[in-house]
């Protein structure tokens, strides 16, 4: 069968029938976007209102904001109000709302190689606040994660004897949260920004701001 449309199986003799199934040369439009939009559901410190988030989903709150949390972030190991640091954004991880940089890697990544291989795929339209902005979403959805990597390098950068991560703790929505060093990770930190910068630079250099401007962020 290759006519277009949308088509069931019907047994006439118990009555029953399958769940519609679509041919079409786009059949997986929806499940990318749909994919794609799991990650702006993810989204810390921001609210999610109704039109984009949906009815059913919506948050008009952002989260972790509060007094002690992810504006005014402090060192678990050493909590005193010199080492306080504005730690907001990113994704939280998997089910939870810790927010590692060890795990990004392989996300950030795989998100870059997938515009790169086939940008054409990539709308602006998958319904995210920056949908309409003339930037492929997935492209302003990697953007989001990697403005929470930039603060949260070390004062002595990535790539760094000492590696420059950390990772965000906190259990819920309303306790403390503190930051503390991860494992020296320093270049692929780096890695991160920098294939970030090179996709962005090369496919959108205006609204990039040209292919050094991340790199002088990095530097």
């Amino acid at each position: 069968m290759t006519t277009t449309g949308s088509y069931y199986v019907h047994d006439p003799i118990s009555n029953t029938r399958s769940h519609r199934l679509e041919i079409d040369d786009c059949v997986y439009t929806d499940v990318l976007t749909t994919a794609l939009r799991a990650f702006y559901y993810q989204r810390c410190g921001t609210d999610k209102p109704a039109a984009y988030a949906g009815a059913g989903w919506s948050d008009p709150s952002p989260c972790h904001v509060d007094a002690d949390q992810d504006l005014t972030c402090r060192l678990v190991t050493n909590p005193l109000p010199a080492n306080e640091r504005d730690l907001h954004g990113g994704w939280h991880d998997a089910g939870d709302h810790n927010k590692y940089v060890n795990w990004t890697y392989g996300v950030l990544s795989d998100l870059l190689l997938a515009y790169w291989e086939n940008p054409g795929v990539w709308g602006d339209d998958s319904g995210i606040p920056e949908s309409g902005n003339g930037v492929p979403d997935l492209l302003d959805e990697v953007k989001y994660e990697l403005d929470w990597l930039l603060r949260m390098r070390q004062p002595d950068g990535p790539g760094s004897e000492s590696g420059g991560d950390h990772c965000l703790v906190g259990a819920d929505q309303s306790s403390q949260r503190g930051f503390e060093r991860a494992a020296p990770l320093g270049p692929k930190h780096l890695g991160h920004l920098l294939h970030g910068r090179h996709v962005c630079a090369r496919q959108h250099p205006v609204r990039c701001g040209g292919p050094d401007d991340l790199c002088a962020k990095t530097s």
